[in-house]
């Protein structure tokens, strides 16, 4: 397993696949690893399967209080976008992108208060394992589609839920008070 860091403390975890003639298996997820190398405290306590057909775009999420998540494409690939959305932070606002695929296994390890999204680029599979278990009324988004965030999803049209497409901006959020201080 390579453990390699992404921004914002985020994390991409390459695991071993070994291969032969009648597949493959992979070892994607290692707490032991993750504490011992990355010196990462995560407990899994729900895990999540998202089915997405091409061109669906999901996110960008995050919760009040954080919730960590680690992240897995199982099946297809996706453009993963991780987002700083930490009030007072020097990356506050910015973004990355991670390409995840079922021909190149990995992880994305996303601290609370990083805002997290995807376009699926074909039939895709997430899995998603967190810290905490859902509660709707912590859950939080930012329109993925934000001008004043400019991500670049490369996909002209996606299709998106309505929660995601009435998201209030970054800035709005910020305006109203409802992002996440630096030290928090």
């Amino acid at each position: 397993m390579i453990i390699r860091e992404l921004r914002f403390g985020c994390l991409e975890i390459i695991p071993k696949t070994h291969r032969d003639s009648r597949g493959s298996t992979t070892e994607w997820f290692r707490w032991d690893k993750l504490h011992d190398e990355a010196g990462l405290g995560f407990f899994a306590v729900q895990a999540n399967l998202a089915v997405s057909l091409p061109y669906v775009l999901r996110g960008i999420h995050f919760s009040i209080p954080g919730q960590s998540k680690y992240v897995l494409c199982a099946k297809g690939a996706v453009k993963d976008v991780l987002v700083d959305l930490r009030m007072g932070s020097k990356t506050f606002g910015q973004w990355e992108l991670v390409h995840l695929s079922d021909a190149l296994p990995r992880a994305i390890y996303v601290p609370p208060y990083v805002g997290h999204g995807y376009v699926s680029l074909r039939d895709t599979v997430m899995v998603y394992m967190t810290n905490a278990t859902y509660n709707p009324a912590h859950d939080r988004g930012v329109n993925p589609m934000d001008p004043g965030l400019n991500i670049e999803w490369g996909v002209e049209d996606p299709l998106m839920s309505t929660k995601d497409t009435e998201a209030p901006s970054l800035n709005k959020l910020f305006l109203d008070g409802l992002l996440p201080r630096n030290e928090e």
